[in-house]
C-alpha cells in the first residue's frame, strides 16, 4: 500500500537542490542576459538565474589564485562585455589587482589574463559611444583603451608571452628533442613575425642559433571537384633543438608575435623528452 501511495505522489512534487551564496566583493556583481554574476563566498564566480545557481569556476580553481584576506577582496571589481564575464582581482602574493578571469558566456569557458592590473572598468553607452573598453590601469595611473582590432592607429600591436617553468622529472635532468607548438589554423605565419625563445633552467639558448620553423597556418586543405575542404582544426609544426641546448632540469618558452591585422591563437606548447644522467656542466648557452 505504501508502495502505491509513493506512486501516486511521485509526479506531484519535485525536490530540487538549491544553492546559498554569499556574495564576497559587491563590485563584482553583474548582470548578464539572464543571470546575475558574482565572485560569492567560496572565492568562486557563480551564477543565478532567479530560481537556481550555478557554479561557473569549478574546474579553476579560483580559490587557489585569490588573495583572501577582506582588504584585497574588496578591490575585486567586474564587468560584462561582448559576452565575456571580466573579474579582475588581487592574486596569492600581490596587493594590487593584476590578475583577471574571463568567463565566455558562449562557450562556458574560462581563461586568464595577467598584469593588465586592471583597478576599474569604465561603462560606457553603446548607444551613443564607439564599441570599445577602457579600464583604470594602477599601476600606470591613467585610462586604457583596451581591445580596439588587429592594430592600433594602423600599427601592428606586439604580443608577447613567457611561460612559467616546467619540470617534466623533477629531481632529474631530461633532454628534449622536439617541440610542437600547436596553432589555431586560419591565416599564413612568416617566421619574422613569430618567434619562439625557451630557457633551460632559467638560462636563455644560444640566440645565434635560432630554431628555423616555417608552415602554413591554414592548415591541410584538400580540393575535391571545385571545393577545398579545409580537414584540420589546428596545425602542429614541431622543432628540435640542438644537443648542446636541448638538457636542463626545467624549461619555458618566451614568444613574440608580431603582425598588422592578423592574430593567432596558440592553443598549448607540446614538449617530448627522455630523461638523462645530471650533466656537468650548468651552462647552456649565451
Amino acid at each position: 500500500m505504501a508502495g502505491d501511495v509513493i506512486s501516486a505522489v511521485a509526479s506531484t512534487f519535485e525536490v530540487r537542490f538549491q544553492h546559498y551564496r554569499r556574495v564576497l566583493s559587491g563590485r563584482s556583481v553583474k548582470k548578464v542576459e539572464n543571470a546575475i554574476l558574482m565572485l560569492a563566498d567560496d572565492y568562486n564566480v557563480w551564477s543565478f538565474d532567479g530560481q537556481d545557481t550555478t557554479k561557473l569556476t569549478h574546474l579553476e580553481k579560483l580559490e587557489d589564485f585569490i588573495n583572501p584576506y577582506r582588504q584585497f577582496l574588496d578591490k575585486a571589481v567586474a564587468t560584462y562585455f561582448n559576452n565575456y564575464y571580466m573579474l579582475s582581482f588581487v592574486e596569492n602574493g600581490h596587493t594590487t589587482n593584476n590578475l583577471e578571469l574571463y568567463w565566455d558566456a558562449i562557450e562556458n569557458k574560462c581563461d586568464f589574463v595577467r598584469d593588465r592590473n586592471a583597478s576599474c572598468y569604465l561603462e560606457i553607452d553603446r548607444t551613443i559611444e564607439n564599441n570599445f573598453q577602457q579600464i583604470g590601469s594602477s599601476n600606470f595611473g591613467y585610462t586604457l583603451y583596451t581591445e580596439q582590432g588587429y592594430n592600433f592607429d594602423g600599427v601592428a600591436i606586439n604580443t608577447r608571452l613567457w611561460t612559467k617553468d616546467i619540470t617534466p622529472s623533477k629531481g632529474k635532468n631530461v633532454r628534449f628533442y622536439a617541440f610542437t607548438p600547436e596553432l589555431q589554423p586560419g591565416m599564413d605565419i612568416s617566421p619574422d613575425h613569430f618567434t619562439m625563445i625557451y630557457t633551460l633552467d632559467g638560462r636563455i639558448t644560444d640566440l645565434d642559433n635560432k630554431a628555423k620553423w616555417e608552415q602554413s597556418n591554414l592548415g591541410e586543405v584538400k580540393t575535391i571537384g571545385m571545393v577545398s575542404i579545409q580537414n584540420q582544426n589546428q596545425v602542429i609544426g614541431r622543432m628540435r633543438p640542438k644537443i648542446n641546448y636541448s638538457k636542463g632540469t626545467s624549461i619555458a618558452f618566451y614568444i613574440n608575435y608580431i603582425a598588422l591585422n592578423k592574430r593567432i591563437e596558440l592553443l598549448g606548447i607540446g614538449a617530448q623528452f627522455i630523461e638523462r644522467p645530471l650533466k656537468k656542466s650548468r651552462k647552456v648557452g649565451a
